[in-house]
């Protein structure tokens, strides 16, 4: 009978490290906060403010951290009624 054979892996060590900067990819702009800064006012409706964001979120789902706060912000100052405020909610809610 032939003894199991065991197979030890080689140990690697990692230089990544939990305080290194955050990695962009090339090409990764984050100019999309500087220039929605004036918020809904640049849009004619709030429906395309909104479906604008999400759109960006959708390509580039790591920004989402950055800049929903100042997305939190624009909705605060253009959301004044309530019909606007169930437009909005019907739009997040159908995305």
């Amino acid at each position: 009978m032939a003894k199991p054979q065991v197979v030890v892996a080689p140990v690697l060590m990692s230089k990544l490290s939990v305080n290194a900067p955050e990695f962009y990819p090339s090409g990764y702009s984050s100019s999309y906060t500087e220039s929605y800064e004036d918020g809904c006012e640049d849009y004619p409706t709030l429906s395309e403010y909104v479906q604008d964001f999400l759109n960006h979120l959708t390509e580039q789902p790591g920004s989402f951290e950055t800049e929903i706060e100042q997305f939190a912000e624009t909705l605060n100052g253009c959301v004044t009624t309530d019909d606007a405020l169930q437009e909005l909610v019907e739009l997040i809610y159908q995305q």
